[in-house]
């Protein structure tokens, strides 16, 4: 998807609106490990100098920020590969409930963060996330690390060894891993191949996951701390966070899995599944709310529905492999992993494929070398909401709610900064909602031509909208797509149900 920045806006500054007062650090006075709270006691700064005695000083206007005000490190980056003289950071305070975080059950958990660089000498621009071991507790003795590079300045490089180029949550990144031969202390690090300064509604469980499944991070432990900032080797003042937020959700993501193809989803059984059969094959149908297209993603790398997992029949490595559901068994067989576009295997390399993208219900799904048509799958998302503008491909025109009356949708002009017209909430409940509270409703005539309109948000089928990987917004029970009738950008243009059609009309680009 491509973003709008209002679901960052959203989220970045969620933090901001409170805050404790002011503050300034200095390792002279405070010590390397000196602390403050900031953000109305959400988070916590520090300048965590551990490898070096230079003076390093920080402040906060007491929201959830801080700047680098000064510092004196010096040190190579060959000294030590991996060894910064400090990790000036803001980190998300521990509360129940929130963290420590079981991984196993960790939901669309989203951060954003927004930072000021440019300052001179050699650091890196990163989030630093702890896990620990079952049982193990949370503390000193934390031994697994993942780190995600946004930017770098002056030559460091993560941790370890380069292994592999991946894309999770339609960011790509260069993997990283190291492995102490004494300690067995482990940390997998994700540099951004497009650096950036700043992130909006970054989804740390599906960076999670993959780290799971590289085994990296303990499927069966929890996350221990969040952490944002600097790494700093020398030089650094004038670096800053000016905004952060952390959004913990506990739960993981249920739904439909969402085809590309316009109003079509991953299914079971020829959307007829009998719980009782041994296994069923993995076919392509119309999307709907049936217990063979409730999906549950597990941080595992497993897909399930019915209690069992989406599977490589006979743990196959080849092309026109089928697929089908079968008894969970831990096998790499039903290992799943997001790749650019859709779901990879990584025992066999190939990808979850509907064969010549058919759109033929009960076409049966196979693997297929990465990259072909058919491939774009969209897992249900199971997080905080996301706020986002939803701009329409065909006219470049914004999604508009309550514009030429209380009940309106129509199209108008995008907005430069968020407004409630053009602001909505994608809820985990499957309903799309303007900043008003009303939701996004399709009526019950379920026909071409059905005008779609704001509603108090009751919980009916009516106000269903999955979103597909290529921007499709299907309601299911009608099993059509929200369409500009016109095609053209004419501002006030009202909106409507048409069958799924695959045209920019009916493609929305957003943050979600």
């Amino acid at each position: 998807m491509t973003l709008a920045l209002v679901g960052g806006l959203q989220g970045g500054l969620a933090g901001a609106a409170l805050a404790d007062p002011a503050v300034s650090l200095c390792t002279s006075v405070n010590g390397p490990f000196g602390s403050a709270t900031v953000g109305g006691g959400r988070y916590r700064i520090m300048p965590d100098e551990w490898n070096s005695s230079a003076e390093v000083c920080m402040s906060s206007d007491g929201g959830a920020n801080f700047t680098v005000t000064s510092s004196a490190l010096t040190n190579a980056t060959n000294t030590r590969p991996g060894a910064p003289g400090a990790y000036t950071r803001i980190e998300y305070v521990p509360r129940a409930g929130e963290l420590p975080m079981p991984v196993a059950t960790m939901g669309d958990t989203l951060t954003s963060w927004r930072t000021t660089t440019g300052a001179a000498g050699q650091y890196n621009v990163a989030y630093d996330l702890w896990y620990a071991d079952a049982g193990a507790g949370c503390g000193p003795t934390t031994s697994h690390e993942l780190m995600i590079w946004l930017n770098r300045q002056g030559g460091p490089v993560p941790l370890g060894s380069a292994t592999q180029q991946v894309t999770l949550g339609g960011r790509a990144y260069q993997v990283y891993q190291w492995q102490d031969a004494i300690s067995g202390k482990q940390v997998i690090s994700y540099l951004m191949s497009s650096p950036t300064n700043s992130v909006y509604d970054l989804n740390l469980r599906t960076i999670t996951s993959d780290a799971v499944v590289r085994g990296y991070v303990p499927g069966n432990g929890e996350l221990c701390s969040v952490q944002a900032g600097f790494e700093i080797w020398n030089g650094g003042t004038g670096l800053a966070a000016t905004s952060f937020s952390y959004q913990p959700a506990a739960g993981l993501p249920t739904g439909n899995v969402t085809s590309g193809l316009p109003g079509k989803c991953l299914d079971i059984g020829n959307n007829a599944p009998n719980p009782a059969d041994y296994s069923m094959p993995a076919d392509i149908w119309d999307c709907a709310a049936t217990p063979g297209q409730t999906w549950t993603v597990g941080n595992d790398g497993t897909v399930k529905a019915l209690g069992k997992c989406l599977d490589v029949t006979n743990g196959g490595l080849t092309n026109r492999t089928p697929i089908q559901l079968y008894p969970c068994n831990g096998t790499g067989a039903q290992v799943w992993t997001q790749n650019a576009k859709g779901l990879m295997n990584p025992q066999s390399g190939l990808c979850l494929a509907d064969p010549a993208a058919s759109t033929t219900n009960g076409t049966q799904l196979i693997l297929w070398t990465c990259g072909a048509s058919g491939q774009d799958w969209r897992y249900p998302y199971g997080g905080q909401p996301i706020w986002s503008a939803f701009t329409n491909k065909a006219t470049n025109y914004c999604l508009s709610g309550g514009v030429e009356n209380a009940t309106s949708v129509s199209l108008h002009t995008c907005s430069t900064t968020p407004t409630p017209p053009q602001n909505w909430e994608l809820v985990n409940d499957g309903t799309l909602r303007t900043s008003t509270g009303a939701c996004l409703d399709a009526g019950t005539a379920g026909t071409n031509g059905t005008t779609v309109q704001l509603a108090p948000c009751s919980g009916t089928t009516a106000q269903q909208w999955l979103l597909s990987p290529t921007g499709y917004l299907l309601n299911p029970p009608s099993g059509k797509c929200l369409d500009d009738p016109r095609s053209t950008a004419v501002p006030g243009t009202p909106l409507n149900l048409w069958t799924c059609n695959g045209t920019g009309a009916q493609v929305w680009y957003s943050a979600a």
